[in-house]
C-alpha cells in the first residue's frame, strides 16, 4: 500500500526538481549521473533523512516491508543456518536474560505446538 504511494511521490520529486535545475542551467539538459547525484544530495539533507524515516517508522509500511521481502529470508536462511549463525545462536542462549526474553517470545506459540500434539496423538 505505501510502496505504491512512495514510488509516484519519488517521481513528482525528482521532475520537479530536475525542473527546477534545467531553468536554472539555461534549459541544459541533465544527464543521469546529475540526477542521480542530485537526488542523493536531497536525501543526504536533514529533511532528506527526516522524510525517509517518517516513512520508514509508519508500522503498515514496515510490516509491509518486512514481509514482501524475499531477501529478508534468504538473509536468514544463509545467516542463522549457517555454520557462523549456529556459533551465534550458542554464545546468544548462554546469556540468562536472552535465553528469558526469547522463551518469552515463544511462549504462545509453543504451548499452541503441545497442545496440536498432544491432540493429534489422543486420535
Amino acid at each position: 500500500m505505501y510502496k505504491k504511494q512512495i514510488i509516484p511521490l519519488l517521481f513528482v520529486c525528482f521532475f520537479i526538481l530536475a525542473g527546477c535545475s534545467t531553468q536554472a542551467q539555461g534549459a541544459e539538459e541533465l544527464d543521469y549521473d546529475q540526477t542521480k547525484k542530485m537526488v542523493v544530495d536531497i536525501l543526504k539533507t536533514d529533511d532528506g533523512k527526516k522524510a525517509l524515516k517518517d516513512v520508514l517508522a509508519e508500522e503498515p509500511f514496515k510490516s509491509q516491508l518486512v514481509m514482501d521481502n524475499t531477501a529478508v529470508n534468504d538473509a536468514i536462511k544463509t545467516t542463522l543456518l549457517s555454520d557462523d549463525g549456529k556459533e551465534f545462536w550458542k554464545s546468544a542462549f548462554k546469556d540468562p536474560e536472552f535465553s528469558k526474553a526469547f522463551a518469552d517470545s515463544m511462549a504462545e506459540e509453543n504451548q499452541a505446538v503441545l497442545k496440536s500434539l498432544l491432540n493429534s496423538s489422543s486420535t
